[in-house]
């Protein structure tokens, strides 16, 4: 059986594990268990949920630009990661430079 400050924790650490901290306020500082929704916080969270957010530092590319070259770098990690794994072979180990361009 957990005492009001023992829940409080309890429940601030689940709060913040679950990243809900800017929505539920837990008021640690009272003597009995509470906490309160921020309501503008939520509908926030609401408007924002299911949608992904691309910030940059490009300047004077268009929107469009951005999720364009956002798109060509998803296929090129794509592409790599395709490659990573048909290609099972461990690393070679060369020193001289014509069996390097031989192994090449």
């Amino acid at each position: 059986k957990l005492s009001d400050s023992g829940a409080k924790a309890r429940f601030y650490h689940a709060v913040s594990e679950a990243h809900l901290s800017r929505i539920i306020k837990v008021d640690l500082a009272e003597e009995l268990f509470s906490y309160h929704i921020d309501d503008k916080a939520k509908r926030l969270a609401e408007m924002m949920d299911g949608k992904l957010l691309l910030v940059t530092n490009a300047e004077g590319l268009s929107a469009q630009n951005v999720i364009q070259r956002y798109k060509s770098l998803a296929d090129i990690e794509r592409g790599f990661k395709v490659l990573k794994s048909e290609i099972e072979i461990g690393p070679v180990y060369h020193r001289l430079p014509e069996r390097i361009r031989a192994h090449a």
